[in-house]
C-alpha cells in the first residue's frame, strides 16, 4: 500500500477522532538531510518546543532526538494544549500528558520506555502496533511494533477528546517501516 492510499485509510479516521493525526500524515517523507545542512521542517519542529534552544544552532534534528517535538508540533498545530518547554522535546515527559489510555487507541499517544514517542496509526489482535512519528529511520513514517515490542508501549490521550470506541485498526494493509527506532 502507497502513501496515498495510507493517507486515504488514516485521513477519515482522523478528521473524526484525533485532528492532530492529520497533521502528522501529511508530515510523511520528511526525513533528516544526509550529509551538511539541515531540514528545515525538522528545526520548525524543534522550533514548536523550544525555540531559544536552538536560536543559534543551524543544524537541530542531526545527533538530537526529535520525536516528542514532533508529537508537540502536531498537536499544536491541530490547537490542542501540550507540553511546553523544555518537557516539549522529551519523549518520557509524555508518560503524564493527558489521560491514560488502557490500549493502543487510534491516535493515542505511545510512549516506548524513556525514548521514544509517536502516535498510533493501527494494531491488531494479535498486539502489533503500528506508530506514526517523528524520529523513525531518522524521518516522519510508520513504524511497526511487534507484540513483543509493543508491551513496552504506554498510551496518552490529550485531555478533553475521547479515543475512539474501537482501539483496533486494519494495520495488515499498511506498508511499514520494520526498522528501528
Amino acid at each position: 500500500m502507497g502513501e496515498k492510499e495510507l493517507k486515504t485509510q488514516i485521513l477519515p479516521l482522523a478528521a473524526k477522532h484525533a485532528p492532530w493525526i492529520t497533521h502528522a500524515t501529511n508530515e510523511m517523507g520528511v526525513a533528516e538531510i544526509v550529509g551538511p545542512g539541515y531540514n528545515k521542517r525538522i528545526k520548525a519542529y524543534h522550533a514548536t518546543s523550544v525555540a531559544s534552544y536552538f536560536k543559534n544552532d543551524d543544524s537541530p534534528g542531526r545527533k538530537s532526538a526529535w520525536c516528542a517535538c514532533f508529537v508537540t508540533w502536531c498537536l499544536r498545530k491541530a490547537g490542542i494544549k501540550s507540553l511546553s518547554g523544555y518537557f516539549a522535546m522529551r519523549a518520557a515527559a509524555y508518560k503524564d500528558y493527558g489521560i491514560a489510555v488502557k490500549g493502543p487507541a487510534f491516535g493515542a499517544i505511545a510512549i516506548k520506555g524513556r525514548g521514544h514517542v509517536g502516535f498510533v496509526a493501527a494494531s491488531n489482535k494479535a498486539g502489533e502496533v503500528a506508530l506514526l512519528g517523528g524520529n523513525q529511520s531518522d524521518s516522519v513514517c510508520i513504524r511497526r511494533y511487534t507484540s513483543a515490542e509493543s508491551k513496552d508501549l504506554t498510551y496518552r490521550f490529550p485531555t478533553g477528546h475521547t479515543p475512539p470506541a474501537e482501539n483496533r485498526q486494519n494495520i495488515s494493509g499498511i506498508k511499514l517501516m520494520k526498522s528501528t527506532s
